[in-house]
């Protein structure tokens, strides 16, 4: 790369050659010195201090050394500012190397003749640091006539068209630190990585706790759209943390007792500042205790958990924090695969509400079934911390799964030009509308009549010791061991429909997928909860949107809105990245 385009990063170098262009003979050597040379803590913003945590930095490694440092080869690190006088070589330059040790340093070169001071050249490396420390490739600081603030912290809410809504800017991180970046590996041990962030646009990170192949976690871009990046941490790793994983550690003192949700410690040290939710828990007490949110600290030697702790504990044991890295908030996103609901009435199943006869106006009858609350988020009371966002598997299954119907006799146009009641076929496995049925209340009586188009009253709707029609069983182990039909997947292709339909053969494809053509399957169901109970979490409101587009939207009307979010919900969204 050229100086113009050059930025730093860790381990690169710079190759420098200096030409004499003097009207005397080059001299046998230069002067090569480095002078106002940054020295920023670790290589990136999210470096952990070996001062507060245990690391696993390289041997030779300075965390906070020189930036830059020159050299003759490139062996090794190298933080020396010089003097180093440099041979005229063959080539008919001078050259040396400006090795970098961070993303964001900058250095001024002095190139000196060591006999007489006023032949001098200096350049400040990369271009444009001398300004804010930022170099003038980056492409969003790369006008030289409006360079940015390096202390301003700009990133902002983006709003849907003109409009008078605001929010507040900011991020935490001030433009410096976002040309500076953030680091990371994929696997442990695995190749070091490095993103600058956008200083336009704020910054969410985000973990998913328990998802998998089958319930996948993917969040829709109403975020995005709304001037958020958001970066999925799951699984990410750190090559100087000392175990390789993205988290830093704290052990300070010893645990006294737990009991269920509270925990008392001895010479702890902890800080009512530190976050709740954003943090784990876990008892180093030889078993195989699992990591455990912490809900809150409650002073330098008490704090409170999420999850309960199983068995109660009492004597001394050794415990571990487990911190996520700095200067880095990370909002935990779990996949619950305990609870049954959101609410203390609601069991997970779904819920049967009511049923509408077929009428002139409502020709075919109609269902009227609930689903049980499918996440739920818990808003921290301080504004600068994460809540907690969690979509629920167990009502997702039921959503899915709950088969309350019994595929019964279907009424058919015979080869005979009849119409008469026949057993259920393979290709049947539909659930009929209630004006297909002798009972289309649903409440198992038999009804006298049935209009259709032609005669108007459907004859052989008598009773006949059969239950004509598709019938509902009335408990859950009828559903288990003779359901085979959905209220929310009439047609029985494992995609429901939103709205709800009445008639399998006549849904409207728009019911059953999304403007992309995503089908309303488990997957698509799981992504629309869980970004709405992020949204939850950065909006730290229980409250939803009259807006029918909006997913906030205070009624579920598709599972297709997870790509948009208002303009009056976007006001309420706050992102950080504290320090702490």
């Amino acid at each position: 790369a050229s100086y113009d385009t050059w930025l730093p990063e860790f381990g690169n170098h710079l190759r420098i050659r200096v030409l004499w262009r003097g009207e005397e003979a080059a001299p046998s050597a230069l002067n090569f010195t480095l002078t106002n040379t940054s020295k920023y803590p670790g290589r990136a913003v999210n470096d952990p201090d070996p001062a507060k945590t245990k690391t696993n930095y390289k041997a030779g490694y300075e965390f906070n050394g020189f930036d830059f440092g020159l050299a003759t080869d490139l062996n090794g690190y190298s933080y020396d500012q010089g003097t180093l006088s440099v041979a005229y070589s063959a080539n008919g330059d001078y050259e040396i190397f400006l090795q970098s040790w961070d993303y964001g340093g900058r250095t001024r070169l002095v190139v000196s003749h060591p006999g007489n001071p006023d032949i001098v050249e200096t350049m400040w490396i990369p271009k444009g640091a001398d300004s804010n420390g930022i170099g003038l490739a980056w492409i969003h600081d790369s006008d030289p006539d409006r360079r940015l603030d390096a202390n301003g912290d700009i990133d902002r809410i983006v709003f849907d068209g003109p409009s008078t809504y605001t929010a507040p800017q900011g991020d935490d991180f001030n433009n410096f630190e976002e040309y500076r970046g953030i680091l990371y590996t994929e696997t442990v041990g695995g190749e070091l990585k490095h993103v600058r962030l956008d200083p336009y646009r704020k910054d969410l990170f985000v973990r998913a706790v328990g998802f998998d192949e089958e319930y996948p976690f993917e969040i829709g871009d109403a975020l995005k759209n709304a001037g958020i990046d958001v970066h999925d941490t799951t699984g990410w790793c750190h090559d100087a943390t000392e175990d390789g994983t993205f988290y830093t550690y704290y052990r300070a003192g010893m645990i006294a007792s737990v009991d269920r949700y509270t925990v008392r410690g001895v010479g702890t040290l902890w800080n009512m500042g530190w976050p709740g939710f954003e943090w784990d828990f876990r008892l180093e007490n030889g078993d195989d205790n699992p990591w455990i949110p912490i809900l809150e600290f409650g002073g330098a030697e008490t704090l409170y958990l999420y999850d309960r702790q199983d068995a109660s504990v009492e004597g001394s044991h050794p415990y571990t924090i487990r911190m996520t890295m700095p200067h880095i908030n990370v909002l935990t996103v779990r996949l619950d695969r305990e609870k049954v609901g959101a609410f203390s009435l609601e069991d997970g199943h779904i819920m049967f509400l009511a049923a509408r006869a077929p009428s002139a106006n409502n020709p075919t009858g109609s269902r009227h079934w609930g689903w049980t609350t499918k996440g739920l988020s818990k808003v921290a009371q301080r504004d600068d911390v994460y809540g907690l966002a969690a979509a629920l598997k167990i009502p997702l299954d039921h959503y899915f799964g709950d088969l309350p119907y019994q595929k019964g006799t279907v009424w058919d146009w015979d080869v005979n030009e009849k119409w008469h009641w026949r057993k259920a076929q393979e290709g049947d496995m539909k659930l009929a509308p209630l004006s297909k049925g002798e009972d289309p209340k649903d409440s198992g009586a038999f009804l006298d009549g049935y209009m259709d188009a032609t005669a108007g009253v459907l004859l052989g709707n008598t009773p006949n010791g059969w239950w004509d029609g598709d019938r509902r069983l009335m408990s859950y182990y009828e559903w288990e061991t003779l359901g085979g039909l959905n209220p929310f997947d009439i047609d029985n292709d494992g995609r429901v429909e939103l709205p709800t339909a009445t008639d399998p053969d006549a849904i409207d494809p728009a019911w059953q997928q999304d403007d992309q053509g995503r089908p309303y399957d488990k997957a698509r169901v799981l992504r629309h909860t869980i970004t709405h109970e992020i949204i939850h979490v950065l909006a730290r409101s229980g409250k939803h949107s009259t807006n029918e587009l909006c997913v906030m939207n205070e009624a579920t009307i598709d599972w297709k809105r997870d790509d948009y979010l208002s303009n009056e919900y976007r006001t309420l969204l706050r992102i950080h990245n504290k320090r702490r």
